[in-house]
């Protein structure tokens, strides 16, 4: 038997999956019906982030403080509408974390992607 709290870090990871699995379910949507120009953006956003939280000791992520929970609600469920009601419960630091809500980055992490993303793509994208 696992002692109690055992779980809790492992329950952030499968949320982290589980958000990586739909965004993965929603580029395939946007690749069907929108070309795959912008599929692939959204795809080399995704490997942009996966590789920072990978690489968490990086200079990229000075000043973050959560990378395992949203800001917004628990930080666990709560995604899209639930976070933009006028009555979500957002933290009052969002540049801290890494997410604004279980699967959507802060906008200070995708300022980070964003800015990668443009250093090391193709000028076509720009």
């Amino acid at each position: 038997m696992r002692p109690s709290g055992a779980c809790e870090s492992s329950n952030g990871t499968t949320s982290r999956r589980e958000g990586a699995l739909e965004a993965e379910d929603e580029m395939r949507r946007k690749e069907e019906g929108e070309g795959m120009a912008e599929a692939e953006v959204e795809v080399a956003n995704w490997r942009l982030l996966a590789r920072r939280i990978r690489d968490w000791n990086e200079e990229w992520w000075v000043g973050f403080g959560n990378s395992m929970q949203g800001c917004c609600g628990t930080g666990f469920v709560e995604t899209g509408i639930l976070c933009a009601l006028d009555d979500a419960l957002a933290c009052d630091d969002a540049d801290k974390y890494v997410f604004f809500d279980a699967v959507h980055p802060s906008e200070r992490a995708y300022k980070i992607i964003a800015d990668a993303f443009i250093n090391t793509t193709s000028p076509v994208f720009h």
